[in-house]
C-alpha cells in the first residue's frame, strides 16, 4: 500500500494517529495505546522493507521439537 498508493497510505497514517487520540478522549483512564501494526509503533515509523513484513517466516527455536510427533 505504501508504494502502490501513497495517498491511501498517508490516510492510514492519519487514521492510526487519530485512533490513539480519539481513544484517549473516549476513555481517559486507559493507559495503553492502540496501534494498527503488531509492532506497537505508529505506521509512519514502521520499516516495511524488513523480511518479516514481506512474508518471511520467523522461527521460534524456544518451541523446539522434543521428539513427540502429533502433540
Amino acid at each position: 500500500m505504501r508504494n502502490e498508493s501513497p495517498e491511501e497510505f498517508a490516510k492510514a497514517i492519519r487514521f492510526d494517529a487519530e485512533l490513539r487520540q480519539n481513544f484517549k478522549k473516549y476513555d481517559p483512564m486507559m493507559r495503553m495505546e492502540i496501534y494498527l501494526h503488531n509492532s506497537c509503533k505508529p505506521l509512519g515509523e514502521i520499516d516495511f522493507d524488513n523480511d518479516e513484513d514481506k512474508g518471511q517466516q520467523t522461527w521460534d527455536f524456544k518451541a523446539e521439537c522434543e521428539g513427540y510427533c502429533g502433540t
